[in-house]
């Protein structure tokens, strides 16, 4: 089974490696941790420093927003362009075929 480890220490563990003067494979090792899993939380920080570790039951804002509108728009039936292009275009090319 893997490890989960929580926000607080992700960010203690990424602080800890771009402030400190170790290379991030010994604060890796220093942690009890894969060299892997640190680089990986690293960039996520890299790539979004205000909510680096979010996970599907904490949504970042937009990702929130979009989850609502899509369960929003699937209750009253609304078909976004595509879906209606390949819903109309299917039924019709089933029509031809028989």
């Amino acid at each position: 089974m893997t490890q989960k480890y929580d926000k607080e220490f992700k960010r203690h563990a990424v602080q800890w490696a771009f402030e400190s003067r170790k290379p991030a494979s010994q604060v890796a090792r220093d942690l009890g941790i894969s060299q892997k899993k640190l680089y990986g939380w690293m960039a996520k920080y890299k790539e979004d420093p205000s909510t680096p570790f979010v996970r599907s039951g904490n949504l970042k804002t937009e990702a929130k927003i979009l989850r609502d509108l899509e369960r929003v728009h699937s209750s009253i039936g609304y078909l976004t362009p595509v879906e209606y292009e390949r819903r109309y275009f299917q039924s019709g090319v089933s029509a031809i075929l028989t």
